[in-house]
């Protein structure tokens, strides 16, 4: 395909005042290799993600699964006649789930239309098919152990045996395609499409927003302590997921297990003379919604909300329209029916759609384990990093341990303790002295754990003081590791000397 020699102002991210510069992935320079495609009137190809059945999967969607057979690669405009990156907007309806277990990722992606500050660092506005400048590459934007990471794709794209059906993840609009490649940059960072499924919405999250994600185990939460929290991650711009547990598929109520559904608001309003919690969630599937009470045709319940309120909380489904996925819920019937809440906390740095009061003071520190132990080896624990943080007054600390590897995971965890200044001031003495100090959190998720996980994080209450936060694998075993802190209230954080 021949293109027009032309000479085009090329911005780079890093020429924007106040845009952090990123690492290129593989070592691709977006702007070089778009030059470069420009300069030989060629359209790009990836060399590093190549449309090959590799790309798709290596054990069910591995070259020879019947899972992957006659399947094609396009590019948008031999797919569509008019192709846009964005059409109107990016809005959450844009995220379908097609034949591939990523609603984990997917779920987040919709909830982060919610916040076009944060959309944008992650998929760059700058890009078209009806550009002059247009070669078929594009770029997404990923954050990765503590740093933000680039990621090119070209946009070749998968469809089913018909060659005309995108086969993984689409948008409602056919002619739209930001989410598709967002998805495959997605799957070229993890190693293939087959990579990314299967996964936990607060791992997603971190990526998309280099937050904290947090996990919470919905049926110990007491509902007054769950609307609570679920409001106050809201109104500090968390993102949140929910997911069920137990055999996987469809259930009677219309939802299914082991399926992340985002969150997009909770409501309070009063029915009758009662005064009710509602949570609204959305199915990336874009369909198959809630079936109990509060459903969008439920006129028994619905009757009873003034027409403004329920005009406020937009519940359209009216005879005959199709299903867009999204739903309202009771919390009490939330709570019964959901097992996890995933919440993604962000950083001081994150973009903000408006300058929010709240902002979490942050640090992070990478660190590897030489000859680390834990649970299984008490005479050498002390030899394990220890992290000093010092609060001035009482806060909730968010603790977060990543390790690096996503191939060879290791069990991992971290204890907490109250330091005391003997402890502090004697370095020599630490293997001692440790064993007096005060526990405030004790690894207890060894014991409960079936499988090995890439991250670790807890939430805290602690009171004005001094803290030792101590990292670490299950057994004596390398690795490398990222561990955070985000605190409400400002801190004094070090690594403390080991000898």
């Amino acid at each position: 395909m021949a293109l027009p020699s032309l000479t085009i102002r090329l911005t780079r991210d890093s020429d924007i005042k106040g845009v952090a510069p990123v690492l290129p992935y593989y070592g691709q320079n977006y702007w070089d290799l778009k030059r470069q495609c420009l300069r030989k009137g060629c359209l790009f190809t990836d060399r590093f993600f190549k449309a090959c059945p590799e790309s798709i999967g290596y054990h069910e969607l591995g070259p020879k699964s019947a899972a992957t057979q006659g399947l094609v690669w396009k590019r948008p405009k031999e797919i569509c006649q008019d192709p846009k990156f964005i059409s109107e907007g990016m809005r959450q309806t844009d995220v379908r789930q097609g034949k591939l277990g990523d609603c984990w990722f997917l779920a987040a992606a919709a909830s982060l239309t919610l916040y076009p500050q944060l959309l944008r660092r992650v998929v760059p506005q700058d890009q078209s098919f009806n550009s002059e400048d247009y070669v078929g590459i594009f770029h997404f934007q990923f954050w990765q152990f503590g740093k933000w990471v680039e990621v090119v794709v070209d946009d070749q794209l998968l469809l089913d045996e018909t060659g005309k059906t995108l086969k993984y993840g689409r948008s409602t609009d056919e002619n739209e395609f930001w989410m598709p490649l967002l998805e495959k940059a997605f799957a070229k960072l993890n190693g293939s499409y087959e990579a990314i499924i299967r996964g936990f919405a607060r791992n997603a999250f971190v990526d998309l927003t280099g937050g904290i994600g947090e996990t919470i185990w919905l049926p110990n939460c007491p509902p007054k302590n769950l609307c609570k929290r679920a409001q106050k991650a809201l109104d500090r711009n968390s993102l949140m997921a929910a997911s069920i547990t137990g055999k996987r598929g469809k259930r009677p109520d219309g939802l299914y297990n082991h399926h992340a559904y985002s969150i997009t608001k909770i409501h309070k309003m009063t029915v009758g003379v009662k005064e009710m919690e509602f949570v609204r969630l959305r199915n990336p599937h874009g369909k198959n919604e809630w079936t109990g009470d509060w459903r969008d045709d439920d006129e028994t319940n619905w009757s009873k909300v003034d027409p403004k309120e329920k005009e406020k909380m937009q519940v359209k489904k009216e005879d005959g329209k199709p299903e867009d996925g999204e739903f309202w819920m009771s919390l009490d019937d939330f709570r019964k029916v959901f097992h996890l809440l995933h919440i993604c906390h962000l950083d001081a740095n994150a973009p903000r759609e408006k300058d929010a009061p709240f902002r979490w003071h942050s640090n992070s520190f990478q660190g590897r384990w030489k000859s680390a132990s834990g649970l299984n080896n008490p005479d050498a624990f002390w030899t394990n990093p220890q992290f000093y943080v010092s609060l001035s007054e009482e806060s909730e600390i968010l603790i977060s341990l990543i390790q690096k590897s996503r191939k060879d995971l290791l069990w991992i965890d971290f204890d907490v303790y109250k330091a005391t200044k003997e402890y502090l001031d004697n370095p020599d003495q630490r293997k001692r002295l440790l064993s007096s100090l005060k526990v405030e959190k004790k690894v207890t998720s060894w014991l409960k754990e079936k499988n090995k996980v890439e991250d670790r994080t807890e939430s805290l209450k602690l009171t004005r003081g001094d803290y030792l936060i101590i990292p670490m694998n299950r057994a004596s075993e390398e690795g490398d590791f990222l561990l955070r802190i985000f605190t409400e209230k400002k801190h004094l954080f070090r690594k403390l000397e080991i000898k």
